[in-house]
């Protein structure tokens, strides 16, 4: 059966994203996003513009099929044609985060995330760099965005006729399910590298808070700078220290600061950040949460550490970059307690699998898994989670806190999918032979309260499977896309019924180990 052979779960989702983020979807992000950049109210800067007499020369634009009225025209600059944006993003509303400290403005949606600057020739979509003809343009409070990228970045079909001067787009196309799969959902080989949206700010002010953290001299004219910052890890000393090292040259660097929320801002003059840098990595143990990355000058680097309280670092310059040293808060009230770790699955700008009621996976995981934790803890058990909130986190740095924690058990928690919305069930994956134990107790205690179709436990290289260091299972609960089963997940009786189920599990295979 075909149901059989689609054994990785992240297929099932790229079909179910792709039914339905149509092309217009991803034409009126960008468009979003480069509104916001205007609307922040960037300074203006002197471009060789084409000057054009509305009532002579003006540029039509037209948006499947319909003529579009705007108060900024498209223009032409260095004989190419540049729209605005604006016109389109008030399609689709959109809650973009502006981040002051990278001067960047942060866009996601499943599958998608896009990061833009003002004044800069190239755009990041998901991990991948974009290369634009020019450099997008402020003309009265307004971002216009070079045509090419429009089409070959977003997939929208964009022509410019010449005799009439008219700019003619097609968002109506859907894109076609043999093209890549967003990273954020696919399950490579190598762990994805997608920078999330951060959470220091969920939505951006009307003007964005004037941050000056540091006084460092811009790189001389013509001295483009070489070294970059290349690399980022993180460990826990002793059980006690969190550290990160920042792999950067030997340098000067300028440390600031802020609150609300509270964070650390470190900045590198004369550098640039590395191809293959990660954006952000998650870490998610007290009191660090994430670490980003954004190019905040062109000859500045920056690292933002988010951080869940006000606390004082120790920042030591090493041979090979930069050590900063914080405080862990205790995992384990005592060696002897047992530890689970908790992997509530997708997040963020992954919501995972959707239901027929638009509901989403990342949702009804991370429900279940804070009804368990709370159970676990009540019965003396430790608890971690991988997100304790709607953020993404990558399979990469799920993996890797579950390697620097090393707890006693890895659980993930995820809803299952299926393009037939007849096919449902409960099933359990695990990878090695000492997960399988896990898997098969999980599997016999939870069908009794889901009462649906037994599917087994199953063998797969699932990434934070295979990467794990400790016994590790991850639950399907029930299909989201069957109507009746999507009912239930997100039935909150169901929910308590299922997290006592977990516990009562995990602190049974607890105990006989």
């Amino acid at each position: 059966m075909y149901d059989e052979k689609m054994r990785h779960k992240w297929n099932y989702q790229w079909k179910q994203l792709t039914k339905h983020i149509k092309g217009s979807l991803f034409l009126l992000l960008i468009s979003s996003c480069f509104y916001l950049v205007g609307i922040f109210g960037f300074p203006s800067t002197g471009y060789a513009i084409e000057p054009i007499n509305p009532s002579v020369n003006s540029i039509e634009l037209i948006i499947d099929g319909e003529r579009v009225n705007s108060d900024v025209a498209p223009i032409i600059k260095d004989d190419r044609v540049l729209v605005p944006l604006r016109v389109v993003s008030e399609y689709l509303k959109l809650n973009p985060t502006w981040i002051e400290e990278l001067r960047e403005v942060r866009l996601g949606k499943p599958g998608l995330l896009i990061l833009l600057k003002p004044d800069v020739k190239t755009a990041q979509v998901n991990d991948k760099k974009v290369d634009l003809d020019v450099a997008p343009v402020i003309k009265d409070n307004r971002t216009m965005v070079p045509l090419r990228f429009v089409s070959t970045v977003l997939g929208a079909e964009v022509k410019w006729i010449a005799e009439s001067r008219t700019v003619t787009i097609l968002t109506t196309s859907n894109p076609s399910p043999s093209q890549n799969p967003p990273t954020a959902i696919a399950p490579p080989t190598t762990p994805p590298v997608i920078t999330p949206l951060p959470t220091s700010s969920s939505s951006p002010p009307s003007q964005p808070p004037q941050v000056q953290p540091t006084q460092i001299p811009s790189q001389p004219a013509g001295e483009a700078p070489v070294e970059k910052v290349v690399g980022i890890d993180w460990k826990i000393e002793n059980g006690s220290t969190i550290l990160i090292h920042l792999d950067a040259p030997s340098g000067d660097y300028k440390v600031t600061r802020l609150s609300s929320p509270d964070r650390l801002i470190i900045d590198f003059p004369n550098l640039r950040l590395g191809d293959d840098l990660p954006r952000s990595t998650v870490v998610n143990l007290l009191p660090v949460k994430q670490i980003r990355f954004g190019q905040y000058q062109a000859d500045i680097a920056r690292a933002v550490i988010d951080l869940t309280a006000k606390v004082e670092p120790q920042i030591v310059k090493a041979a090979a970059g930069l050590e900063v040293r914080f405080a862990l808060q205790p995992i384990r009230p005592t060696e002897e307690t047992p530890l689970v770790l908790l992997d509530p699955g997708h997040g963020g700008i992954d919501p995972g699998a959707l239901g027929p009621n638009q509901t989403r996976e990342k949702d009804v995981t991370l429900q279940v898994a804070l009804i368990l934790r709370e159970l676990l803890q009540k019965k003396g058990i430790a608890v971690l989670m991988t997100r304790t909130e709607d953020m993404y986190v990558s399979l990469a740095d799920r993996g890797t806190i579950n390697d620097r924690v090393r707890p006693d058990l890895f659980l993930s928690i995820h809803a299952n999918s299926f393009a037939r919305s007849d096919v449902g069930g409960t099933e359990t994956w695990y990878y090695d032979e000492q997960g399988k134990q896990l898997a098969s107790l999980l599997q016999q205690n939870v069908l009794p309260i889901t009462g649906r179709n037994d599917r087994g436990i199953k063998q797969a290289g699932f990434y934070v499977l295979r990467s794990s260091p400790v016994p590790a299972a991850l639950l399907e609960m029930a299909f989201i896309s069957n109507p009746d089963e999507e009912k239930l997940l997100f039935d909150r009786n169901f929910q308590t019924r299922l997290a006592q189920t977990l516990c009562d599990t995990l602190t049974s295979y607890l105990n006989k180990q």
